[in-house]
């Protein structure tokens, strides 16, 4: 019995296992428990603080942190000393890479505290979690030598200084190279933490499980001990079961082909757009989809295609037409029982809108800016310090929009503009890059960082895909489920974020289709997108969750069947020995 019960405590670890030894290529060193973090550490091969970072997700984990001088102590005194020399990587006379990072991407930062002040409170952690701990190196650091130090390392005994104490950070370029040559000069070894999982309940309650069973099998209760299995069984399985979903097929407008679903409101109501036959794709026509039914939604005035990419619970819809007269260009609309309403401005697009009427999107009347429409009214809502110009892309239901603001050399950060006040989200760690398309209520963002799929949330980005090279989320709903598309070897494939987790869409649908990009997903659970229908057509495409039987439906009827079994026992044994 203690030999079936040590299996089974095992088997809580072999997803964690799983996952390092499909990474393990990248390992130097490893592992090393950590007691205070739970924590296994690793060292990983030399390279930048992005790929370093990058390979401790694919483990499992992050580029370690550090909240206490314990904690500090304990990563000198049990790696940095002990993995030097033979056995392991040398780590003499270079620094490592921890998780810590400026995400700002804010040259020379100044603050009240003086000279590069700002830029060493503006350090995080990898993993999310604040820097209240700090131990840089007192001669200067972190300095932004040259204004492009942003990613930290710990030290170990720098052979060019005698100022650089063991133990002690540096804010270091990313790729590590700090122009003092020699050893001083990266790639360098990344120090990777990969949280140790703690049991779950349904482990435990499976293990406790297969102990009743293997008592009860010995002893004259069986019946109880396989019940009490069975049921522990059935309810870890109905707990991990994965949302199935069904595929409808929006079809096209007549006389289109290559549809696009771009947005769904709480009603399952669709708008996007489709291609004209024969045209090279940039004849495009909006369309409007509800009761099973695909309609055109035309054109403004002397208006040649139109673009539909938002919709409310009210069936407000907001899109641009391509204007030939009087002038060529965009027009941003308001479409709403049946009639398309110009908002106004230059060059403008509508590209998201609220259950207020609230809408965001972009014009140019004064250089390319976001805006944001209410009551009749368009508010330029400029860019960030320094930028030339912004897009608006997503809004939520307080007003609050997202999107990208740009320099004149194509450099750009994701924003949030809420009361009146545009502020940059940052990056993603090892990324320079980044926009933002979707809010939910709660203020959680998605978007991508140098082509990383993100989920912005209590001040943290995080990458929501990191097994695959290039990632994009593209909607949020209020419960914090995201979808987007990842590109792989044969193409783009939609994904879906949900409790933590990043799923290839194609894996949870019962068809022959190929789904490439999801763009918008409501608060039931239907997400839109397009793919490719089983006869090769690229179409739009509407996902709804197929519902699963829940956990107490099936332990109910398990219990009932069990209940019956042990019953017709029972009556058995009371008719063979009272007859």
């Amino acid at each position: 019995m203690r030999r079936f019960v040590t299996k089974a405590a095992c088997a809580v670890f072999l997803s964690v296992s799983a996952t390092v030894q499909a990474y393990a290529g990248a390992i130097c060193w490893g592992p090393v428990y950590d007691p205070a973090s739970n924590a296994d550490l690793y060292v990983v091969s030399k390279e930048s603080w992005g790929q370093a970072e990058t390979e401790a997700m694919q483990l499992g984990g992050n580029l370690v942190t550090i909240h206490s001088a314990a904690e500090n102590a304990f990563i000198v005194n049990n790696i940095l000393q002990n993995f030097t020399g033979v056995g392991g990587p040398n780590l003499s006379a270079v620094p490592v890479w921890i998780g810590l990072y400026d995400p700002t991407g804010i040259a020379n930062d100044d603050g009240p505290g003086g000279p590069g002040s700002q830029h060493a409170a503006d350090f995080v952690w990898a993993d999310g979690s604040a820097a209240t701990y700090r131990d840089w190196n007192p001669d200067g650091e972190p300095n932004d030598h040259n204004g492009e130090e942003y990613y930290g390392t710990i030290n170990w005994d720098f052979a060019e200084s005698s100022l650089w104490p063991v133990g002690t950070w540096n804010d270091t370029p990313l790729a590590g190279t700090m122009g003092g040559g020699g050893n001083s000069d990266g790639p360098y070894y990344g120090l990777v933490a990969v949280p140790v999982p703690e049991p779950s309940t349904l482990v435990l309650l499976g293990i406790g499980a297969a102990t009743l069973f293997a008592y009860g099998w010995r002893r004259r209760g069986r019946t109880l001990a396989v019940a009490v299995a069975f049921l522990s069984s059935l309810a870890a399985g109905s707990a991990y079961a994965q949302v199935r979903y069904a595929v409808t097929d929006l079809g096209t407008l007549p006389g289109c082909i290559n549809s696009e679903a771009l947005a769904i409101n709480a009603s399952g109501q669709v708008v996007g757009t489709c291609q004209a036959v024969g045209s090279s794709g940039n004849d495009q026509y909006a369309f409007l989809y509800g009761n099973g039914k695909m309609a055109g939604l035309g054109t403004l005035p002397g208006g040649a295609d139109s673009w539909a990419y938002g919709i409310n619970s009210s069936g407000q819809v907001v899109g641009n037409t391509y204007t030939l007269t009087p002038s060529y260009s965009y027009q941003a609309f308001l479409y709403c029982n049946g009639t398309a309403t110009a908002l106004g401005g230059f060059d403008s697009v509508a590209h998201a809108v609220n259950d207020n009427g609230q809408v965001a999107g972009w014009n140019n009347v004064n250089g390319t800016h976001a805006f944001l429409y209410g009551n009749g009214t368009m508010t330029d809502l400029g860019t960030l310090p320094g930028d030339s110009f912004s897009y608006g892309y997503g809004i939520n239901a307080s007003g609050s929009v997202v999107g990208a603001s740009y320099t004149n050399t194509n450099s750009y950060h994701a924003f949030l503009y809420s009361n009146g006040k545009m502020t940059n989200l940052g990056t993603l760690p090892w990324c320079s890059t980044s926009e933002a398309y979707g809010i939910n209520a709660g203020g959680q963002v998605v978007g991508d960082s140098d082509g990383h799929a993100f989920l912005y949330s209590n001040g943290a980005m995080i990458d929501l895909d990191p097994l695959h090279g290039t990632s994009y989320a593209r909607g949020i709903n209020d419960s914090g489920q995201a979808v987007g598309y990842f590109v792989s070897d044969s193409g783009d494939r939609a994904f879906l974020y949900s409790g933590g987790t990043s799923t290839d869409l194609n894996s949870l649908v019962a068809s022959s289709w190929t789904l490439e990009r999801a763009y918008a997903i409501n608060d039931a659970g239907q997400i839109v997108g397009y793919g490719y229908n089983p006869q090769g057509q690229q179409d739009a495409l509407l996902l709804t969750p197929v519902p699963e039987p829940s956990t107490f439906v099936l332990l109910g009827i398990g219990a009932a069947a069990l209940l019956a079994y042990g019953w017709r026992r029972d009556m058995k044994v009371s008719y063979r020995f009272n007859p």
